[in-house]
């Protein structure tokens, strides 16, 4: 479990439980950032993870928040339609420039895929921190 501030956080609108199925691949990333660059990661992340939502069917949902006691770590929790969409997503030229414009800022990353066994939200959740 944790305790985080939420920074970006993005969906469709439609409910998840109704585009979840068998093979809906879900992420989470831990990532520790340079600090004294946390405002260039912060518009590069939200900008990446909006475009995502925006304009790949495939994206459901992209959440971003920075650990409460550590600003320096971030969770990124992703939902995608299957693990072809995801590997299509690394593909994309937003996530090239994610990458690319963060690659001096991010200081470790650690990627896992969870197994989900219920996914239910309502759809349209957008938040955004300043």
């Amino acid at each position: 479990m944790f305790e985080l501030d939420p920074e970006l956080l993005t969906e469709k609108k439609a409910p998840i439980q109704e585009l979840y199925n068998a093979q809906t691949s879900v992420r989470l990333a831990k990532i520790k950032i340079d600090t004294t660059n946390a405002g260039i990661f912060k518009n590069v992340v939200f900008e990446e993870m909006k475009t995502a939502v925006e304009v790949e069917s495939s994206v459901f949902l992209m959440y971003a928040g920075s650990l409460n006691d550590d600003p320096s770590k971030w969770i990124f929790f992703e939902i995608y339609q299957d693990n072809k969409a995801y590997l299509k997503h690394l593909e994309t030229d937003h996530f090239k420039k994610y990458i690319s414009g963060t690659k001096n800022i991010v200081l470790e990353k650690q990627l896992y895929e969870l197994k989900p066994n219920t996914l239910a939200n309502k759809g349209g959740l957008f938040y955004q921190s300043k």
